[in-house]
């Protein structure tokens, strides 16, 4: 990697604003690297057609299909039998892929299955997570408990502490808390280069002729990139930490 770095410095133009500018992109574009370093999981099995309704109903069917309204969200579920309101049903399967109702009329995609089931409602036209925002998604102790928001605090409650997963959230817990310091420390710096500009009048406006104030801010900015990217990284780890608790 700093070989790399070396070489974008090396063609970038050599006024210092060009190099600061080529530093930045450097490292935005590790930061949008990063989101993409999370663990590979098994294919779900498809489960045979049901309808699961609110009230403990669990029907089997051999088709289910899925009535939506016109702004695409569920409407219906339909079985051979009968059709259920989407707000009644607590999770079916097509056949093919398995859903949960994770709230208003709205159903995720179980794309984990296992100790912990995790779901996701924003899929790419191939049906794949769309993003690995933590918000987009949910998590699910065993196949009777409730669906909730993926996050740190609710998989602290699944996995026990003595389990080999847990090694994954401690480190999460860590590495959440550092990006919380550096984002304070890069709204602390760069608020201090700013001012330092501010104060500067002298030389060409808009360009200080003492260049403290830009390198000040600009450590700023890179600290709130390293924040960024650390952050990004972390969330790994959490799907990490059903992976592992699912393998054993």
């Amino acid at each position: 990697m700093t070989s790399t770095f070396k070489k974008v410095m090396h063609f970038a133009p050599g006024c210092l604003g060009c190099r600061i500018a080529a530093f930045f992109c450097f490292w935005l574009i590790i930061c949008m690297g990063a989101s993409c370093r999370m663990p590979r999981f098994a294919q779900v099995e498809p489960e045979p057609p049901y309808i699961q309704t609110k009230d403990g109903r669990h029907i089997r069917s051999e088709v289910v299909e899925v009535q939506k309204s016109t702004r695409g969200s569920q409407k219906s579920i339909i079985s051979n039998f009968d059709a259920f309101p989407a707000k009644a049903v607590a999770a079916y399967s097509d056949g093919k892929s398995s859903y949960w109702n994770v709230g208003d009329s709205i159903f995720a995609k179980k794309i984990i299955s296992g100790k912990i089931n995790l779901f996701t409602n924003r899929l790419t036209a191939a049906g794949k997570p769309a993003s690995y925002k933590p918000l987009n998604f949910f998590v699910q102790s065993g196949n009777e408990g409730n669906v909730s928001r993926f996050s740190y605090n609710v998989l602290k409650t699944m996995i026990p502490q003595n389990a080999s997963a847990y090694h994954y959230l401690d480190r999460y817990r860590k590495l959440n808390t550092l990006s919380y310091v550096l984002g304070g420390l890069a709204l602390g710096i760069t608020s201090a280069g700013v001012l330092q500009i501010l104060s500067d009048k002298k030389g060409t406006p808009g360009l200080p002729q003492n260049p403290s104030g830009v390198l000040i801010a600009s450590v700023g900015i890179w600290t709130f990139i390293s924040a960024a990217v650390v952050n990004e990284e972390n969330k790994a780890n959490l799907f990490y930490a059903v992976k592992e608790m699912n393998a054993h």
